[in-house]
Order: C-alpha cells, then structure tokens, then sequence
C-alpha cells in the first residue's frame, strides 16, 4: 500500500505600474492509495475522518483511491483479513512563490517549508524508557537507544512543544522562527539535559531535567 501526501501553496504575485500586487493561495493535500496486496487477498477497506462510510480500494494501480482535502489535520486506518492499521496523515507544504515585475527582472524560486525534526535516545545503557508526548502526536511515543532508532517527524511551519518523560522531565518547543533558517533540527536526549544541533555534529544543551 502507497500513502501519499503533499501540500501545494501556489503564490503568484504580479506586480504592473504601480505598487499594487494580486496574491493567489491554493492549499491543497493530495492523497493517493494503492491497494498493492497479493493476488486473491481479501477486501481492502479504507476509512477516515473525511469519508462518510468505509471504501473499497480494489488492487491494480487503475484502481487507486484520490482525494483532494483541504488544509487540516486527518486521521484514517485499513481494515484488511480482519485485521487494523491506523495513520496519521503526514504533511508536507510546499510554498512555491513566483514574482513577475513589469519593469524588473523576473524572478522564480522554489521554497519547501518544512520543519525535519530528528530526536536520538543518548541515555545511559539500561536507562528507564524515554518517552516522547507532543502536540504533533496523539499517544505517547517511545524512544529506543541509538541512532538506528531516531525519532523523525516533518512538521508544518507552526509553533509545536512536547516533553520527554524518563527518570525526570524535560519540556522543549519547536519554534521555526527561532531556528535562524535551518529547517533539520536535531535533539539529543542524556542524563543531564536536552542537546539542540542544526547539523547533527555541533551540540549546544537547552533544557534541564526537572521534576513531572
């Protein structure tokens, strides 16, 4: 099965004689599902918080289920051989600006706004588990030790803040504005705090542990 999302935030200002400028935003996710199951298995249904009912999706990329949705959180699952898989709908905004001036040179360029947060378990060996509660997640999420197990996320351009709970916790946010352009943040929980990079190599501590 294929999941696909994406945001397109068209802009096309157009600027004549005068400082006067036309804006047009079109917000749209596009998603598409392809029911990529094996010859003779049993009946794929879809369902989420944007269809009246459950859907059908039959095999064959013919087949694939299209939606267009506005901006929006969204939830759905699979039902499949009397079994259940549920999802959060991953968003990923693409702004892409276009200016046309009269009597300047023209320019074009594209802009991916987008937030890649990484978050690595650096927690002593045979650490109580650390969890992760959020605002971009609706249950609490464990983080496993090592690199192998980073926690990834993409995020829209808003405001966001969560806190990991382990022996103690910390509470941290995710404020674009703050982040000076760099759109990969990575976080590394330890013992004594939470460590923030923009490059994954160069560690500055943010936050303490503190009490619950």
């Amino acid at each position: 099965m294929v999941l696909f999302a994406v945001c397109l935030n068209l802009q096309s200002l157009v600027s004549a004689n005068s400082d006067s400028k036309g804006s047009i935003d079109i917000n749209v996710i596009g998603i598409s599902i392809e029911n990529d199951l094996s010859p003779g298995s049993a009946k794929l249904f879809f369902y989420a918080d944007f269809e009246d009912q459950d859907v059908e999706i039959r095999p064959g990329n013919g087949n694939a289920y299209v939606k267009l949705l506005g901006m929006g959180n969204h939830s759905g699952g699979f039902k499949w051989d009397r079994q259940c898989a549920n999802f959060d709908l991953i968003l990923v905004c693409l702004n892409l600006q276009s200016w046309i001036s009269a009597y300047s040179d023209s320019n074009s360029y594209v802009d991916i706004n987008i937030i890649r947060l990484s978050i690595e378990n650096d927690l002593p060996p045979a650490s109580p588990q650390l969890l992760l509660f959020a605002d971009f997640e609706r249950k609490p999420v464990e983080i496993r030790p090592g690199n192998r197990n980073a926690y990834l996320k993409f995020l829209n351009m808003e405001n966001h803040s969560a806190v990991f709970k382990w022996k103690q916790c910390a509470t941290f946010s995710v404020k674009p504005a703050t982040e000076e352009g760099h759109q990969s943040i990575y976080w590394s929980v330890r013992a004594d705090g939470l460590y923030h990079s923009w490059d994954n190599s160069n560690w500055d501590k943010r936050e303490q542990w503190g009490s619950c």
